[in-house]
């Protein structure tokens, strides 16, 4: 199942375009803390070749002073873009689910004679859950993630040209090793929101009717069928977290190998006399930028991915139309 960008798209402005105000504040936020953090390696590496070379005490006490004043300053950026972030994501959920529970109220009985107490409470409430980190972050994630990795790549050949060139390469692959198996984690956890869907429905159809099982004497057979219900549910969820943790192994087994060979060549380098060691910490500062947004990056598309299945589901449910016309 893929996600329709347009369709991902239309439900974002839809749905953002009232928080303008809200929004660019985020942006804002998160596009100050990048920057910091690709400064914060520069500051650092003056600060140790300082210390380390017997220079003036008082420019290292400086530059210790001002490389704790930007990493304050970016965890502040940390926490009121999580801030804004979850308010513009709250608020764009509830005006969702005011508009499709309006939308379904306006659709005759045949339709709800279709759907069932459980199955809309799974569409209204469960779906547009998920979106959360979509309407919240995601695409400032992303977008200030790939900056990341581009600055980082930038800086880090501005001090090695054949190792940033080679830990571009080596970054690019890992993403592009993610996206193709990006299709199987989609397809296993659409299965796993429709075991959900089925389950509840189940349920919320039972209870109502349990009155009916007893007198007929269909006991045993409701609760074997609830049984299936709930194996289909834990085994579909089960297949599809398997599938994720084996990605974020093969994820984390990659970054490994690079911090590794980083570590062998700046040691190298600074043996020879070539690198100080500021540079070998801002080497492997900005080595950790190039990864760092990689794992970002996988879970957001995860994230995505996931959202995709209750984007499809929900615009089945905003295309649902009643059977009697109104002609006026």
């Amino acid at each position: 199942m893929n996600l329709s960008i347009r369709k991902y798209a239309s439900l974002l402005a839809t749905y953002l375009k009232f928080q303008k105000g809200r929004v660019a504040v985020l942006g804002v936020l998160m596009a100050v803390s990048l920057g910091l953090q690709l400064v914060s390696p520069q500051i650092l590496r003056r600060f140790l070749d300082s210390a380390t070379s017997g220079g003036d005490i008082d420019l290292v006490v400086r530059l210790g002073l001002v490389f704790f004043g930007v990493e304050m300053l970016e965890r502040l950026m940390n926490v009121g873009s999580s801030y804004v972030g979850a308010d513009v994501g709250w608020r764009a959920m509830n005006r969702l689910r005011e508009d499709l529970i309006a939308h379904c109220l306006r659709l005759d009985m045949s339709f709800h004679n279709r759907m069932t107490a459980g199955e809309m409470i799974s569409r209204i409430n469960g779906d547009v859950g998920v979106l959360t980190n979509v309407f919240s972050q995601f695409t400032f994630v992303v977008v200030l993630n790939v900056l990341m990795m581009f600055g980082a790549v930038l800086l880090l050949a501005r001090e090695h040209l054949i190792g940033g060139i080679f830990y571009a390469v080596y970054g690019t692959a890992t993403l592009c090793l993610f996206y193709h198996f990006r299709q199987t984690f989609s397809d296993l956890h659409l299965e796993n929101r429709k075991a959900r869907a089925d389950h509840s429905s189940f349920l919320e159809e039972r209870l109502g009717g349990i009155d009916d099982i007893r007198s007929s004497g269909a006991i045993d057979y409701t609760q074997f069928i609830f049984g299936e219900k709930v194996k289909a549910v834990q085994n579909t969820g089960l297949a599809a977290r398997m599938m994720s943790d084996r990605l974020m192994a093969i994820l984390g087994v990659v970054p490994t190998l690079g911090y590794f060979l980083c570590f062998f060549v700046s040691a190298w380098y600074f043996q020879q006399g070539e690198m100080t060691i500021g540079t070998v910490v801002l080497m492997l500062q900005y080595v950790n930028m190039v990864f760092r947004p990689v794992r970002r990056l996988t879970i957001q598309v995860r994230n995505f991915q996931a959202a995709g299945v209750s984007v499809t589901r929900i615009d089945e449910l905003v295309s649902a139309t009643s059977e009697i016309v109104d002609v006026g």
